[in-house]
């Protein structure tokens, strides 16, 4: 596996977003929305050398962060330049953006995250991980494999089955989210000896696969689908190895990104038209399977009805174009970003930060613990209501509304820390050959691109599950345990 110097690359990177911050003070280019082209372009230029440089560097979670940073801060911002006159009227009456709150959360944006790139360079040149390996042959893979589906399947459908069965109310555990990890670990196992014509693999990925799809595709949720597809994808990575195939997979996800948001945008909106939402939530059931089977006509009609708003509104005659703007504007963060600044500026001060406390506790034996991820608060407070789900500021928003750009600093710095840990664990790992770790080191790719959530929740809060994770792969990998 080429090896790929992380800190030097994250070192120029934030130089360069720095310097183009320079060139916007200088010379006054807020008004073409300079630092989102900056952002877009410039790390979606660094992701592609690294990528080039080491496609394993995939398995690292700070590449990931990255992409995520460039398309959320970058691409998303670049909305208010670009976007349909639809999406542009529909972002507003979520919550309206000026062009002063735009040239704020592109300015918090751009140092954010060039903060957080210069502190992972620093803590990078430091060893702080230098734990044990052991290397595991693809025997003791496919019998690891095996336990890691029984654990995730069995978490996953209890998790479903307590979501139906308790009604919307009730707090799903965070210790069963996470741990349906090891069920996508398992995909990723028997995946890559699937790719590797290994023996005994091929039964056992065509069995686990279509299983894993169809809970994925009934969630209608956007994170447990890329998920599912992304243990796919890096298990042949991981066989392959190579530039062309991960660009290949770039121009694929281009005509499935478009996809995935309209199905799960529009499959979540009639399936909560055609059942009791108090009596049921999104859990996979044979009803809900059946009303999204029989409902397809309605979402091409659903679809085709937006297209010709898009078009009567705007004047377009494209579908294509409205189909863009649809998904485009799924990416963009300003205005959650830029309430929670204007919060601050306000004098209303957030208080997620509190939440932190409560990251040790487990829910299963504490069921009063608060929510840590207060997302459908924050919606009502943009809104006023709580139709459309949760919302978050994102990492920094967040940091910035509870402590202003102190709290800004903190965040970058934790960030760091932990993309730098992951980013050691997970290099190692690969190298040395123990898989045996992947669903830690899976958790630790969702952090680096869920750059648009709550920071309690997607950080601090992952450390109690993370060394549940953690000796669960250890106790399943002891061969003296199960003999």
């Amino acid at each position: 596996m080429q090896s790929i110097n992380f800190s030097k690359i994250s070192f120029i990177g934030s130089i360069v977003l720095f310097s183009l911050y320079l060139i916007n003070n200088v010379f006054l280019l807020h008004e073409i929305n300079f630092l989102a082209h900056s952002i877009a372009f410039s790390l979606l230029g660094i992701f592609f050398f690294i990528i080039y440089k080491s496609p394993n560097a995939l398995f690292s979670p700070i590449t990931w962060f990255i992409l995520a940073s460039s398309i959320y801060y970058g691409f998303g911002s670049l909305f208010y330049s670009f976007g349909g006159y639809e999406g542009l009227t529909y972002i507003d009456n979520w919550y309206f953006v000026d062009s002063l709150d735009l040239e704020r959360v592109n300015n918090l944006n751009l140092l954010a995250i060039s903060l957080t790139l210069l502190f992972f360079s620093l803590i990078m040149k430091i060893n702080i991980f230098s734990g044990k390996s052991n290397f595991t042959s693809e025997i003791d893979l496919m019998d690891l494999a095996d336990k890691f589906a029984v654990i995730g399947l069995a978490i996953t459908l209890l998790g479903r089955f307590l979501a139906s069965s308790q009604g919307p109310e009730y707090n799903l555990p965070g210790i069963i989210n996470n741990l349906t990890v090891f069920a996508h670990a398992a995909l990723f196992i028997y995946a890559m000896l699937f790719f590797k014509k290994v023996d005994g693999s091929k039964i056992r990925f065509w069995i686990l696969m279509p299983i894993l799809g169809a809970l994925s595709l009934a969630s209608l949720m956007k994170q447990e689908i890329l998920q599912f597809l992304m243990a796919i994808v890096l298990a042949n990575l991981f066989v392959k190895a190579n530039f062309m195939y991960v660009l290949k997979i770039g121009a694929a996800s281009l005509i499935l990104l478009p996809i995935l948001v309209i199905f799960t945008s529009f499959g979540r909106t009639l399936l909560w038209g055609n059942i009791n939402i108090e009596d049921v939530s999104l859990a996979t059931t044979a009803k809900e399977v059946s009303i999204l089977a029989s409902d397809l006509t309605l979402l091409a009609d659903e679809v085709a009805n937006r297209n010709d708003i898009q078009n009567e509104v705007a004047g377009q005659n494209s579908a294509m174009a409205s189909a863009i703007n649809f998904v485009w504007m799924r990416f963009v963060q300003v205005p959650a970003q830029a309430a929670a600044v204007q919060f601050r500026l306000d004098g209303d001060h957030g208080d997620s930060f509190e939440l932190l406390k409560w990251a040790f506790v487990p829910r299963l034996l504490y069921p009063d613990k608060p929510i840590i991820t207060p997302g459908v608060d924050y919606q009502m407070r943009l809104t006023g209501t709580d139709i459309g789900g949760s919302a978050a500021p994102g990492y920094w928003a967040d940091g910035y509304w509870n402590y202003g750009w102190w709290g800004v600093v903190f965040v970058s710095f934790v960030l760091a820390a932990f993309f730098a840990w992951f980013t050691q664990f997970n290099m190692q790992a690969l190298s040395t050959g123990s898989l045996f770790l992947f669903p830690l080191m899976f958790l630790g790719i969702k952090m680096g691109y869920r750059v648009e959530d709550w920071f309690a929740s997607g950080t601090i809060n992952s450390i109690p599950f993370m060394i549940i994770i953690y000796f669960v792969c250890r106790l399943c990998n002891a061969k003296w345990y199960f003999k």
